[in-house]
């Protein structure tokens, strides 16, 4: 007889007690809940869950060992276990976010996207990044705009005046949804950017717009070269990423999972790739833990 359908042989009860203890900050609990959980059947999100823990309470072995775990359970990386064995200079950093885990991410996050990132995170690039192509622009122009990582929709709602046409792409399916249903855009695609891209007749677009989206990629010369591709001559890239504050060269990965790219690199990345910069102007996208998060908004266009 089971009382409260708890099973012996379930892992669940003693995993969301491993989490209930890690939001706490509670980490020592927290593991002893995740190897409870792992006892009864490994799983990758209970050994990327103990890393987490591990780390936090600076025991760097263990989190080592339990993300490699992870690792090896799910190579595809949905938690992002190889992001944080890069944050703790175990691994080498790879060049971008996992398509896997991005998906994942955003798939869970598109309910509350809005309320979360507008609402709590302070969310601004789309307006920072209108304000900052405005005065290249006559009023009455008309532009064919691509959104790149569209999510839900916030910067193609800043934009859609400027658009003779609005095409969003974006990995996650369910952001797309919520896209949709702005009824702003032509067409939506699921599906990586730079494959997406590519994939594209080239030169037929006069805007290529990325609000936050590039802090998922840290070597930027392939994304550059796919939207130049589907630019026109003379045509515009329009983005944000999160700077550096310790070096104006390369890119590093910090524990949000996240890129952060030097002055320097993103300039000598869109020179190689066929672009001039028209403008770098540091700012602020959002706030992370209280802090505002030092951000660069780039205007970029075609050479």
């Amino acid at each position: 007889m089971r009382l409260g359908g708890l099973r012996p042989d379930d892992p669940e009860p003693a995993l969301n007690r491993g989490l209930v203890e890690q939001a706490r900050e509670r980490h020592d609990a927290a593991c002893a809940a995740f190897e409870r959980a792992l006892a009864i059947r490994e799983d990758a999100r209970a050994w990327f869950c103990l890393g987490k823990s591990a780390a936090a309470l600076g025991d760097a072995p263990r989190a080592t060992a339990a993300y490699r775990r992870a690792l090896a359970l799910d190579p595809a990386d949905t938690c992002g276990a190889g992001l944080a064995l890069a944050v703790m200079g175990a691994d080498a950093t790879p060049d971008a976010v996992p398509e896997r885990y991005v998906t994942e991410l955003f798939d869970g996050y598109a309910a509350r996207f809005e309320n979360e990132l507008v609402g709590n995170l302070h969310y601004r690039a789309p307006e920072i990044l209108h304000a900052l192509f405005a005065p290249h622009v006559a009023l009455d122009t008309k532009l064919d705009i691509v959104d790149l990582g569209c999510g839900t929709g916030l910067g193609g709602a800043a934009f859609h005046t400027l658009a003779r046409r609005l095409d969003g792409i974006d990995l996650s399916a369910r952001m797309v949804e919520q896209a949709r249903a702005r009824a702003i855009y032509a067409e939506l695609t699921v599906g990586e950017l730079v494959a997406s891209l590519n994939a594209r007749d080239g030169t037929r677009y006069d805007l290529a717009l990325a609000t936050d989206v590039l802090v998922y990629f840290g070597a930027l010369g392939p994304l550059f070269a796919a939207v130049r591709h589907v630019l026109r001559p003379g045509g515009w890239f329009l983005f944000s990423i999160e700077r550096r504050t310790d070096a104006d060269d390369g890119f590093d990965l910090h524990d949000g999972h996240r890129y952060r790219h030097g002055r320097r690199y993103v300039v000598a990345q869109a020179a190689a790739a066929g672009f001039t910069a028209v403008a770098l102007e540091d700012t602020s996208t959002r706030i992370d833990r209280g802090e505002p998060v030092p951000s660069l908004a780039v205007l970029l266009r075609r050479a």
